[in-house]
């Protein structure tokens, strides 16, 4: 999925979770490698893999089609085939096609399950409107990425979360600004640093709003 994984978000240390999966269905001739194998897209346990099936963009459409039966549905989206449909009882899965080329078709499939429970809820100034929370392990590493929307200003933003994250033990240590061509400010990029974290801070002003960023990565004890 072009782009399917956008970085944005929050700030809890990610609890480690481990969901039994059904494998990936792609055809056995194809080269499957993961995306992303232990994630909560907007709370939603999801896998994602990427495969490369040796057949064209129409067979591998028949291919989706059969496998998921009368349970799948086709959104009409411009080079793609798209298919949906429920794979277990509770997993259900979305895959993507894209011609490579005559003979060969990319395949991104995403496996998710039912959002499991409200914990890790984003810090975010009150009256702010979540857009996107995803969460990830990888290596030892959580991260937790979230974006949001809200009214307050750039700098009441900026010091919103200065005063958060240093509650955390994330303490600032460099800020970047954004100026738009002809002068005025855009926005602020700030970095933290803590022990075992790191946080990145993104506002942007686009005059009746802003957006907010905040990528939190949290090293696991060895």
């Amino acid at each position: 999925m072009n782009g399917v994984i956008a970085l944005l978000l929050m700030l809890a240390p990610a609890a480690a979770r481990a969901w039994p999966w059904p494998s990936a269905p792609v055809p056995t001739v194809a080269l499957t490698s993961v995306i992303g194998e232990d994630m909560r897209l907007n709370r939603k346990p999801t896998r994602l893999y990427r495969a490369e099936i040796p057949l064209p963009v129409t067979a591998a459409r028949d291919y989706y089609r059969a496998a998921f039966g009368n349970q799948r549905v086709e959104p009409e989206l411009p080079g793609f085939s798209v298919g949906s449909g429920p794979q277990a009882t509770d997993v259900f899965t979305t895959v993507r096609l894209r011609p490579i080329d005559a003979r060969r078709t990319e395949a991104f499939v995403m496996q998710s399950r039912p959002p499991q429970g409200e914990d890790g809820q984003p810090l975010m100034p009150s009256g702010s409107s979540l857009l996107s929370l995803t969460e990830a392990r990888d290596g030892g590493r959580d991260s937790r990425l979230a974006m949001l929307t809200n009214g307050l200003g750039l700098q009441a933003n900026v010091e919103f979360y200065v005063d958060r994250l240093r509650d955390l033990g994330l303490r600032p240590v460099q800020a970047k600004t954004h100026v738009r061509p002809g002068g005025g400010t855009r926005g602020q990029v700030v970095f933290f640093e803590g022990p075992r974290r790191t946080a990145m801070l993104v506002v942007d002003d686009y005059g009746s709003h802003r957006t907010v960023l905040l990528n939190l990565l949290s090293e696991q004890p060895r």
